[in-house]
């Protein structure tokens, strides 16, 4: 993102009145499209008219549901009123699996191996494997990986054995994955990422179940954890260097706090930008010398940066599950968030951070670092989150599902966590798992089948 488009995209945040007119006008080209049947374009201009209400003062979440409603009537007036039966049924899924886009993911899906295939590429575990009267669950991790799903399985046999479990990574709703994957007999669940999602996917009555537990609430407690070390670093943050991650915000906080110089740790990835034009931005502020950078490190040594450092800063405008949270709070860290986030918001509270607006982020800073110390974020992430406790909900979820529908349930999931990549919690388990991964390779489209003939099975 160059700086010039950064610029137009902030001027679209603080302007509610654009946003609403944005949202009006690409309902009017959503229904246009659908008139034309054009289903995707229509499909994409509602969900677009719904997130791109980003803001509070937009009418988020007033006007939102609004869109949602928009949404649903357009799924159901594809499929003659009604949901379809299956996603194998579902029009908008074939729509897709038609696009160059799906094609494109065919031919690289073509290039890798089958175990690979069932993977995802890394994104998608299998939780449980099927049994007599008993389905598996698999999960999809990364919104942008749910339409892999479509076009690497035949969706029959899948969603008859299978409930899937998707795991979204971004807050505005609705998105596309909704309609590709709305139905009224399958079971797909999605995570969602705060409250107000998933009260909008039941007020879309799509098929699609919700439970809210976001991607960012599968930290590792055991590689996040307090390790009693001296603190060199008064903040931390751990982002992107993109500008959408606002550190340009930080330098002027810490500009302002002169002639008291804080010493910051920024742990991060050269994103959008290069790490040459991020550090012409540090030194453009003159605070190239208070920012020490971390590039490409592990999560141990993530965890010991925040455990050196007093508190951490993420000042972001609008995220998703974002997993640097948690992980600070695991580590026993302070949080210090911008107080006008659009994303999940019951992390920072008065155990655990301080919001802030960009105004006040000078000041909250060094309130938050005056007494550190009378905050317990530890405690409340082991009350709140963590890979054991998500665990725990997504098994308590299912369990009621497939037993409200008459399944068996006799094993439970196995856990799996952010370490930030996925990955199973226990070796035991992946073990015992892993040969059961044959039958989701049995269900991948033959090498060579077109997809957008037929999304059920060729």
């Amino acid at each position: 993102m160059n700086y010039a488009h950064y610029r137009a995209r902030e001027f679209y945040l603080d302007h509610p009145s654009l946003q609403q007119a944005y949202s009006w006008a690409t309902v009017q080209r959503a229904r246009a499209a659908a008139r034309r049947g054009d289903l995707l374009a229509a499909l994409t201009r509602h969900c677009d008219a719904g997130r791109r209400l980003v803001t509070e003062s937009a009418g988020n979440p007033r006007r939102r549901k609004a869109a949602v409603t928009e949404l649903a009537r357009f799924v159901k007036q594809v499929h003659g009123g009604a949901l379809p039966a299956s996603p194998a049924d579902n029009r908008l899924a074939q729509a897709f699996l038609r696009t160059p886009a799906a094609q494109g993911m065919r031919a690289r899906l073509a290039t890798w191996s089958a175990a690979k295939q069932c993977r995802l590429g890394g994104n998608l575990l299998l939780l449980k494997a099927p049994g007599e009267r008993e389905r598996g669950v698999v999960m999809v991790t990364y919104t942008n990986y749910f339409d892999w799903l479509l076009v690497a399985f035949r969706p029959r046999p899948l969603f008859e054995r299978y409930t899937v479990v998707l795991e979204p990574s971004w807050t505005p709703y609705p998105s596309p994955y909704w309609g590709l994957f709305a139905s009224s007999g399958s079971s797909i669940v999605v995570q969602a990422l705060n409250e107000e999602i998933e009260a909008a996917l039941a007020q879309a009555a799509l098929g699609l179940q919700a439970v809210a537990i976001g991607s960012h609430q599968w930290t590792d407690p055991a590689v996040f954890r307090p390790m009693g070390l001296e603190k060199e670093f008064d903040l931390v943050m751990v982002a992107s260097f993109a500008r959408t991650k606002r550190h340009s915000v930080l330098f002027r906080a810490l500009r302002q706090l002169r002639p008291r110089r804080l010493r910051v740790a920024l742990i991060g990835t050269a994103w959008e930008r290069t790490q040459e034009e991020f550090e012409a931005e540090m030194r453009a502020y003159g605070v190239r010398e208070d920012c020490t950078l971390f590039r490409g490190i592990s999560a141990e040594k993530v965890n010991d940066v925040l455990n050196r450092s007093r508190a951490a800063v993420l000042l972001t405008r609008v995220e998703g599950g974002n997993r640097s949270m948690m992980e600070a709070l695991a580590a026993g860290t302070p949080l210090i968030m911008y107080g006008g986030m659009v994303g999940p918001r019951s992390q920072v509270n008065a155990e655990t951070g301080r919001w802030a607006e960009d105004h006040e982020l000078a000041r909250v800073i060094e309130e938050v670092l005056a007494s550190p110390e009378r905050f317990q974020p530890r405690a409340w992430f082991e009350r709140n989150s963590g890979y054991p406790r998500s665990t725990e909900r997504l098994n308590s979820y299912l369990r009621q599902r497939a037993e409200a529908r008459g399944e068996r349930w006799t094993r439970d999931i196995a856990a799996k966590t952010n370490r930030p990549d996925v990955a199973y919690a226990n070796s035991e388990e992946e073990r015992k798992l892993e040969p059961e991964y044959a039958d989701l390779e049995s269900m991948l489209r033959p090498q060579g089948a077109n997809p957008g003939m037929e999304v059920g099975d060729e």
